[in-house]
C-alpha cells in the first residue's frame, strides 16, 4: 500500500512539475515574442495544433473566438482576461495555414523543445495551475465562458 501511495505522489509531482514547466516555457515564449503583451493575472490557453488535423484547426477557430470575446473579461484564475496561443508542433508554415483559416487574434508562437505527451490543448490560470485540458474544439468556447465572475 505504501509503495502504490508513494507511485501515485511521484507521478502527480512529476505531471504536476512538467505543467509549471510547459506553462513557464509559454509565458516567457510570449514576453519574448510579444514585449508589448501583458500577461500577467491572464489565463492562458494553447492550442496544440497540426495543418492535417482538422479538429486541432477547429480548436484554432474556437479560440479565436474565446480571444475575442474574452481578451479583457473578468475571469476565475485571471483578472485581467486571457491571452490564446497556438503551437505548431510539426512547426509547418503556419502562418500561412492560419491565414487561410481567418485566424488573426491568436498568437503563434515556436516551442522547438517541448514534449505534448498527447496534449491536444491546455488552459492555465495565472498561476500555471491547469484548468481545462484536451477539450473537444465544440466544448472550448462553453468552457473558458464558465470562468467569467460576475
Amino acid at each position: 500500500m505504501k509503495k502504490m501511495l508513494t507511485f501515485i505522489m511521484l507521478v502527480f509531482g512529476v505531471n504536476c512539475f512538467s505543467q509549471i514547466d510547459l506553462f513557464k516555457k509559454i509565458k516567457d515564449e510570449l514576453i519574448l515574442s510579444q514585449p508589448n503583451l501583458k500577461v500577467e493575472d491572464k489565463v492562458i490557453a494553447v492550442n496544440f495544433w497540426t495543418s492535417s488535423s482538422i479538429e486541432s484547426r477547429n480548436s484554432n477557430k474556437e479560440f479565436e473566438r474565446v480571444s475575442k470575446t474574452f481578451e479583457n473579461a473578468l475571469l476565475k484564475g485571471g483578472s485581467k482576461g486571457i491571452v490564446c496561443v497556438c503551437v505548431n508542433v510539426k512547426n509547418e508554415n503556419a502562418e500561412i495555414i492560419l491565414k487561410k483559416d481567418d485566424i488573426t487574434k491568436l498568437i503563434s508562437i515556436k516551442l522547438d523543445d517541448i514534449k505534448t505527451s498527447n496534449l491536444k490543448n491546455i488552459v492555465f490560470d495565472s498561476n500555471g495551475n491547469a484548468t481545462y485540458k484536451n477539450l473537444n474544439s465544440d466544448k472550448i468556447f462553453s468552457s473558458v465562458q464558465q470562468l467569467i465572475t460576475r
